[in-house]
């Protein structure tokens, strides 16, 4: 399961404009009877920086069509907002394939068991700690009924190291 934060998307969105705003400012440049006016030096670099920042996001979020896209848009830099648009689109593609669960912030410390099981809990059940696990993840994200089950097969093992020790 990939863990990410909202921030890495809006970062994302805002990455993707800085690049279009390229093409824009080239485009408002321009005269009007000239249609293929080339970027400049100076436009061509910040555009690779924005493309570079933007692999490196889809590399995070293992988009992994977006990233063999934008690698190659990297050395071979779009020429137009159309070929630029056409990149996005890719990347829009790739992310509308993705699910992404929400976790409320007051939720979100069982997302990950370090947070919540005892290291003394973790030292003497060890096997418990994956159970616990699940049943946390499962609380962050609503499934109760599943964070119940969990929770149980948690103390089952427990139970049992009980039963155990004093021969039950």
């Amino acid at each position: 399961m990939l863990s990410k934060f909202a921030r890495q998307f809006v970062y994302l969105g805002e990455e993707i404009e800085q690049a279009r705003a390229v093409f824009e400012m080239a485009e408002a440049l321009s005269d009007p009877g000239d249609p293929g006016r080339q970027l400049d030096n100076g436009e061509k670099e910040h555009l690779a920086g924005v493309l570079s920042k933007i692999l490196e996001v889809c590399v995070d979020l293992n988009l992994e069509v977006s990233k063999d896209v934008f690698t190659k848009a990297v050395d071979d830099l779009p020429t137009t907002a159309r070929e630029y648009r056409i990149l996005t689109d890719v990347l829009y593609a790739d992310m509308a394939n993705k699910l992404f669960i929400f976790v409320p912030p007051h939720r979100r410390k069982y997302f990950q068991p370090r947070h919540f099981v005892a290291e003394n809990t973790k030292a003497t059940f060890p096997k418990a700690r994956a159970e616990l696990a699940d049943g946390g993840r499962c609380h962050a994200v609503g499934q109760h009924t599943a964070a119940v089950f969990h929770s149980m097969r948690a103390v089952e093992l427990g139970l049992r190291a009980v039963a155990a020790e004093l021969d039950v």
